[in-house]
């Protein structure tokens, strides 16, 4: 975690660390950047309130039905939510309100937990009054509005690219891959394969339109098993054009969310790739293209 006031702040707080415990036993060490989020995400909301309060505030004091519209409050003063030109009541920042509220309900409910250990019961009424007032109205106040921002902002796109926009894209990407590969080797560091990984994430995206987690979950095992055999069942379902294409790609089984294909840069020798999802899909990966890049989108930097 960055070491900053909100760090201060989280690693302070006796709940932020349980959270951060919970979600690193249930998540394990692959996602402690986003455990990092969530509580840096609760830590900014302390931080709100006891700005507003002058005061130092711990979240145990907030977590009491007493203080619910008081929470509530500082959500919708962080997320900056407002009602649009349609009339609709929406926010800056949908997704800090939907993983904050989920945050402090895990908090809620971690406060409960303790007050039963403890024999605590003033503890466990007033984490039990937060944890029914945010079940029966947190959706209708803030929730609700986050979700209709995601959709608003999601139809807002003014100009769709053209064929000249991806050609563009396409040499930038390329010449930088190329030029990166080259220079990574004599200068190895984590800015030039942040870089690196990112501009072959866009050329995948931008090839076969997937979503980036889906590259990022191969593993060097699926990879290694790769063949240039297509499932028949599987190549009924293209396209004449993508048929046509299958002689150029390689072949390989994934372990995904979903059952589907998708695309990856025939890369000649990645170096890892995380793999976290649990069913087994026929995935294919794209022809190389002039990408001699050996760095893929969710590779570890090199030590």
């Amino acid at each position: 975690m960055r070491c900053d006031q909100l760090k201060r702040v989280a690693a302070s707080d006796k709940y932020v660390v349980m959270l951060g415990n919970m979600l690193l036993q249930r998540l394990g060490n692959r996602r402690s950047n986003d455990i990092s989020a969530r509580m840096r995400e609760v830590a900014r909301l302390l931080t709100h309130i006891a700005a507003a309060d002058g005061k130092q505030v711990k979240l145990s004091e907030l977590l009491d039905g007493s203080n619910f519209d008081r929470v509530v409050s500082a959500i919708e003063e962080i997320a900056g939510f407002t009602v649009n030109e349609d009339g609709r009541r929406v926010c800056k920042s949908p997704a800090f309100v939907t993983r904050v509220t989920g945050s402090l309900l895990k908090c809620a409910l971690l406060k409960q937990g303790q007050a039963l250990r403890d024999s605590d019961d003033a503890a466990f009424a007033e984490a039990k009054n937060f944890i029914k007032l945010h079940r029966s109205e947190l959706t209708d106040r803030v929730v609700s509005a986050a979700h209709t921002s995601y959709r608003v902002k999601g139809n807002t796109l003014s100009e769709y690219p053209d064929e000249a926009d991806f050609k563009k894209l396409k040499e930038y990407t390329d010449n930088n891959i190329t030029r990166l590969t080259q220079e990574l080797p004599r200068n190895p560091n984590a800015d030039l394969w942040r870089e690196l990984a990112e501009l072959t994430l866009a050329r995948i995206l931008v090839f076969n339109a997937r979503r980036g987690a889906e590259v990022a979950d191969l593993t060097i095992e699926q990879f290694n098993k790769a063949s240039s055999e297509v499932d028949p069942e599987l190549s009924a379902c293209f396209t004449a054009v993508e048929q046509q294409l299958i002689g150029r790609y390689v072949v390989f089984c994934c372990t995904q969310w979903h059952n589907i294909t998708l695309a990856a840069d025939a890369l000649n020798s990645p170096q890892e790739i995380r793999l976290n999802s649990p069913q087994e899909v026929h995935c294919q990966a794209l022809a190389a293209d002039g990408l001699n890049s050996t760095q893929i989108v969710g590779l570890k930097s090199p030590q």
